[in-house]
């Protein structure tokens, strides 16, 4: 009979506890190589993505605020190597204003990065664009051009938030990473990857079949999560664009409906469906949809002159984000940017060394609402405040 205060019955049971913990450990440890193991070979397939040329498709559905243009449709060309970036597009606003569709272009290199756009009917007519953005940050260019959602490389293991890193490559550094189970996704069977860390919770579907790349992917950030290095998630951060201004409270990406093909001896993930939720303090939600294809891909492909080249014409009016309060005018000029007079602030000075000049690449587009903002809400915000209803 069990008594309370046999010493023996606690030893027992003390022992068997102990046991228990020493199996569990043991078993955690064992799924924790296994799915390490996993997402390196998810990394390695991943990786080809390093260098590629591609076009793509990204049709977006918004569900809020309803003042905003809700559909929109992009179709891009974009070349990739290594951190060097070239993206242009053109952006469709469909349901409504749509005088505020634009082509724009975007390039980065180790030096500089430049973004410009264009309204789409004065591109059509042959027009070329009078302004532009250039800024020397181009770590933070990087991050931005994997991480807008509508670039596409959220199918490369980018997501918005990542810190320019891949998730498998987050994932590793999880302290909890363990193999949750298998499931089964089309006719794939996947191990499912997870783990907790500084940047949220993440969790992938890892198929073997399809060159250890994920069918399915999810990113969830809460209060306290880091959104980028040294900046967390925060209530502080004002969601200026829904009713009462609430603060933020958290967001969940998610890749689904994710479509696989080989090339060659490699995967390639060539579609998906990301939905993006993000939560305001007050409890409203705004949910982005965006179905993504990609067409045309080239692994290592021999990228000629026109790619990273910034096609701007001389006398272009340069917003210089690295010297926005100074008041100093600056414009492009013989392949850089230059101070247009020097009653602004002297000799023109450029931005980089001489002859350091034909690659660039965009500022300010990107992902979570109040952290970073992207390139279309910059555009109607702009045009709330100019044309109020």
């Amino acid at each position: 009979m069990f008594r309370f205060f046999d010493f023996r019955c606690w030893h027992g049971l003390a022992a068997g506890v102990l046991l228990v913990w020493a199996v569990e450990s043991s078993a955690v440890a064992d799924t924790r190589k296994e799915a390490d193991a996993l997402l390196a070979r998810c990394l390695e397939t991943q990786g080809v993505t390093d260098k590629i040329r591609f076009k793509a498709t990204v049709e977006v559905h918004m569900t809020s605020p309803e003042d905003r243009p809700l559909h929109h449709l992009i179709n891009l060309s974009a070349a990739r190597d290594g951190k060097r970036v070239d993206i242009a597009g053109f952006y469709e606003l469909i349901d409504r204003d749509a005088e505020s569709s634009h082509r724009w272009r975007s390039v980065l290199n180790k030096d500089l990065l430049v973004s410009y756009q264009i309204p789409l009917q004065d591109f059509k007519a042959g027009k070329k664009p009078k302004s532009g953005s250039a800024t020397k940050q181009v770590e933070t260019g990087f991050l931005t051009a994997v991480g807008v959602l509508y670039h596409t490389f959220a199918l490369d293991g980018y997501f918005p938030n990542s810190d320019g890193k891949r998730l498998a490559q987050l994932a590793r550094e999880c302290a909890d990473l363990h193999v949750r189970g298998t499931e089964r996704i089309a006719a794939s069977e996947c191990t499912v990857v997870e783990g907790r860390g500084p940047y949220g919770s993440i969790a992938l579907w890892i198929a073997p079949d399809r060159g250890f790349l994920p069918l399915k992917v999810t990113y969830e950030k809460i209060s306290g999560d880091l959104l980028l290095a040294g900046q967390k998630v925060s209530s502080d951060m004002i969601m200026t664009h829904l009713p009462g201004r609430p603060g933020l409270a958290g967001g969940l990406c998610a890749l689904t409906e994710v479509e696989v093909v080989r090339q060659g001896d490699t995967f390639l993930t060539v579609g998906g469906k990301l939905t993006q939720t993000v939560r305001a303090t007050d409890g409203q939600e705004t949910v982005d949809d965006l179905v993504m294809k990609r067409t045309q891909l080239t692994v290592k492909p021999r990228f000629d002159r026109s790619d990273f080249a910034i096609d701007l014409e001389d006398g272009c009016r340069i917003t210089n984000q690295d010297d926005r309060g100074s008041g100093v005018v600056y414009i492009w000029k013989d392949g850089n940017v230059v101070v247009a007079d020097p009653e602004f602030g002297g000799e023109p000075v450029p931005l980089m060394p001489k002859g350091q000049s034909r690659f660039f690449w965009i500022w300010g587009l990107v992902g979570l609402a109040c952290l970073l903002v992207s390139a279309l809400a910059v555009l109607v915000h702009r045009k709330a405040k100019a044309n109020p209803r």
